[in-house]
């Protein structure tokens, strides 16, 4: 949980300036596609650790027996 906190520290700032950027550059429609692009690049990265975590976290049926 610490990890996500220091994280916190650098992504919120650098994604908060890379949006200005952005906006300065494109205007509304730049910044709203850079939002969704972050948004659709955060939902594969949770979907890719979720199967990431099934494939290797499970135990196997062998292990589970007596």
């Amino acid at each position: 949980m610490i990890i996500s906190g220091f994280m916190n520290l650098v992504t919120r700032p650098f994604g908060g300036y890379v949006g200005d950027v952005v906006y300065r550059k494109y205007g509304t429609p730049g910044k709203k596609y850079w939002t969704l692009a972050c948004g659709f690049i955060m939902g594969l990265t949770a979907l890719a650790g979720g199967f990431y975590l099934v494939d290797t976290r499970a135990p196997k049926q062998a292990d589970c027996e007596l």
